[in-house]
């Protein structure tokens, strides 16, 4: 089938080249989808609702993953043979009743070239009969690809994590200023004496007479590219003050 072998090309690529197979637009999403820069493979990853967006920060931030292709189509004829060997209803297009290309949420690389497939659902949604039945669908199909599947719920999220990563995400990139070192200097000195971070960025913008917020966003491209170290899994709170650890 020509669609296929479309398919087949296409998950030949990764990083910067891979193309997810679903888009933010191809799905009515009630306001969850995000286009999100990925750090790992410089091109705009499509998350379909919030819970895959949580997910992907975490593997985003990982030092585990080397890529991430989400939206990973599922070549047709396999699903279709595995559901009529199950005895299952193929997944169909609505609202016409032509059978629907099944993807899978996340296909990650470990750094150690093992791949790892995961489907992101809400835990609330296991107990379906229908959704259980796509997912032993797609089960099988990664287990005759010889790859680890698993299904992951809101309750693997650790929050707090997730809001900081968000938070940092965005200052990943190599910032311009050039006081940098400068201005790394004096934050360092501020928060080791105990000023909360919005204090201390705001007493370096006054001092090195930068624009409001400037000193704030170096913090996060700092920690965002692990030039600093803090607790990641403690909720960071400007007012309060920042535990680091420089380089």
């Amino acid at each position: 089938m020509k669609q296929n072998q479309r398919i087949s090309e296409a998950n030949l690529a990764s990083g910067g080249a891979y193309q997810p197979f679903l888009e933010t637009h191809h799905v009515s999403s009630q306001g969850g989808a995000s286009r999100i820069s990925g750090w790992k493979t410089g091109r705009i990853h499509h998350l379909l609702s919030k819970l895959e967006k949580q997910f992907f920060y975490l593997l985003d931030w990982s030092e585990e993953v080397a890529d991430i292709r989400e939206q990973f189509a599922l070549p047709l004829d396999k699903t279709q043979d595995i559901a009529d060997q199950l005895g299952v209803a193929h997944p169909k297009q609505v609202p016409s009743t032509a059978p629907m290309v099944m993807t899978t949420d996340f296909l990650v690389t470990l750094n150690s070239r093992k791949q790892l497939a995961i489907t992101v659902k809400p835990s609330q949604e296991l107990s379906r009969k229908r959704i259980l039945e796509k997912f032993e669908i797609e089960r099988l199909y990664w287990t005759e690809q010889d790859t680890e599947w698993r299904i992951a719920t809101e309750k693997e999220v650790p929050v707090a994590l997730v809001e900081n990563i968000e938070w940092i995400h965005p200052a990943q990139n190599p910032h311009p200023l050039d006081i940098t070192n400068s201005a790394e200097e004096v934050l360092l000195r501020l928060l080791s004496e105990g000023q909360s971070l919005a204090e201390a960025t705001s007493t370096v913008d006054k001092e090195l007479n930068i624009q409001a917020g400037n000193s704030l966003t170096l913090v996060r491209y700092f920690l965002a590219t692990r030039r600093w170290k803090t607790d990641m899994t403690t909720k960071i709170d400007p007012s309060k003050p920042l535990r680091i650890t420089h380089g």
